[in-house]
C-alpha cells in the first residue's frame, strides 16, 4: 500500500499570490499533478491540514475539487489555518466525515488502518489532544486490535527544535505518547504544520513532519530567531506499507528533475 502524504497546501482564492512570490494553488496542482503520474500511483492521498490559508467553504470546495480530479481516494484533517465548520460543509458527503464534533475518523478500507486526528485549537496556533479526544483515540486504538496502524495528526507532538515554533507547543503531549506507547502496532504517527521535514519517536512509532506543497519555513535553531521562508521546494511523503517489513517513508520533492543515469560501471559482486 503506498499513502502519499501531503500538507499545507494553505490555498487561498484564485489570484492571490503568497508572501508576493508563492501561488498556492498552483503549487497544489502541481503536487497532485505528480501523484497521479507516479508509477505505480499511490493508493491513498492524506491531507494532513492547513488546506486553506484563511478556511473558507468555498477554497474548500476547490480544494476538495482538486483531490477528487486526481482519480485517487484521499482524506483530510483541519489544521490551524483551517475553520471546522466550512471544511466539514465542504466534504459533508463523503464517507468518513463527521456530521458532529471534531473532525476525527477511521480509513478501515485498507490493510494498515489511518486514524485521523483533529488536533485544532479554535483561535489557537497550537495543537492539543484534549481528554475527550484522547478517550476517543483509545477507543479506536483498542478497537482495531493488532492491525498495523497510522496516526495522521497537523500538529506534531513532539519537540520541533526551532524555538519560535517551541514556544507553543502541543499541549497533552506526554498524555498522547503514554496512550501511543500502549499499542505496540501504531509504527507510524505523521504530522505537518511546521513547513520543514522532522522525524522523532513517539512510544513506539516514528513520527514525522511532512513539508508544505506551498513554502518552507527556515529551521533556524537560534533563540531570538523570528519564522523566516527558505526557498526550499515544496515536497510531500510516501508512505509505502508491506507485510512483514511495515512502513518505509520517503520524501518526495515536487518539481521537475532530470533523471541522470550512473556514470560509473557495475561491478561484479
Amino acid at each position: 500500500m503506498l499513502i502519499a502524504q501531503i500538507t499545507d497546501s494553505h490555498v487561498e482564492a484564485p489570484g492571490v499570490i503568497a508572501h508576493d512570490r508563492y501561488d498556492a494553488r498552483a503549487l497544489l496542482a502541481r503536487a497532485l499533478q505528480q501523484i497521479t503520474t507516479m508509477v505505480p500511483r499511490p493508493h491513498f492521498i492524506l491531507h494532513t491540514g492547513d488546506a486553506t490559508h484563511h478556511g473558507d467553504v468555498s477554497v474548500n470546495r476547490d480544494v476538495r475539487a482538486m483531490l477528487e480530479s486526481t482519480g485517487l481516494p484521499y482524506c483530510i484533517i483541519p489544521g490551524n489555518h483551517d475553520e471546522i465548520e466550512p471544511m466539514r460543509a465542504a466534504y459533508a458527503d463523503t464517507p468518513w466525515m463527521p456530521k458532529t464534533s471534531f473532525l476525527h475518523y477511521v480509513i478501515e478500507d485498507f490493510r494498515t488502518r489511518i486514524v485521523c486526528l483533529d488536533t485544532t485549537i479554535p483561535g489557537e496556533v497550537p495543537g492539543t489532544l484534549c481528554e475527550q479526544r484522547l478517550a476517543w483515540l483509545e477507543g479506536q486504538l483498542a478497537a482495531g486490535g493488532s492491525r498495523p496502524t497510522m496516526i495522521a495528526m497537523h500538529h506534531p507532538a513532539f519537540r520541533i527544535g526551532r524555538p519560535f515554533s517551541d514556544a507553543r507547543p502541543f499541549r497533552n503531549a506526554d498524555k498522547f505518547a503514554a496512550l501511543v506507547a500502549r499499542y505496540p502496532n501504531v509504527s507510524l504517527i505523521v504530522a505537518g504544520h511546521v513547513h520543514c521535514t522532522l522525524q522523532a519517536r513517539i512510544g513506539n512509532a516514528v513520527a514525522i513532519a511532512a513539508p508544505s506543497t506551498a513554502y518552507q519555513f527556515l529551521m533556524d535553531r537560534r533563540e531570538d530567531a523570528s519564522i523566516s521562508l527558505i526557498d526550499e521546494p515544496p515536497g510531500m511523503y510516501l508512505h509505502d506499507w508491506s507485510e512483514p517489513h511495515g512502513f518505509t517513508s520517503q520524501v518526495a520533492l515536487v518539481g521537475d528533475f532530470n533523471i541522470a543515469k550512473p556514470t560509473y560501471a557495475a561491478k561484479r559482486a
